[in-house]
């Protein structure tokens, strides 16, 4: 599990050294987007190559130290950014969502897509952030 682990943690070092080279500020890439990418790099070539003993670190990494770090980066939200956004941004906020929802169940009732289809498309849609951890693990 240990090897995993340490090679989750060279992932992030390497996507903070690489964000802090002056080419890739300049193309204002964060180092999170650079962990996408390396990310993505790992997904397609790296993840069938490496010892079975590494797997349940990377894992854990995936499923448990990630959650962590995307409670943390919620905190960075704080009351006084929402506040600074105002009560008419959170309104916009709401109608997007609102009108995305309710127009992707009127296209499917339009299209002609029986209820438990567009539920599950709804649940499906509910739940991108899953998704995209699963297809990339490093993220």
């Amino acid at each position: 599990m240990l090897h995993g682990v340490l090679l989750m943690a060279l992932f992030a070092s390497a996507s903070f050294a690489i964000g802090d080279l002056s080419f890739v500020k300049h193309l204002s890439f964060s180092p999170m987007i650079v962990g996408i990418i390396l990310g993505m790099l790992y997904a397609n070539s790296l993840r069938n190559n490496l010892p079975e003993t590494w797997v349940p670190g990377i894992k854990f990494c995936s499923k448990r130290i990630l959650r962590f770090g995307i409670i943390l980066y919620g905190f960075k939200l704080s009351f006084q950014d929402v506040t600074a956004v105002g009560l008419p941004g959170i309104c916009i906020d709401a109608i997007i969502v609102t009108v995305t929802i309710l127009g992707g169940i009127l296209l499917g009732k339009l299209l002609k897509v029986d209820r438990f289809r567009r539920q599950r498309h709804l649940r499906r849609g509910s739940r991108i952030g899953r998704r995209i951890r699963r297809a990339h693990p490093t993220i």
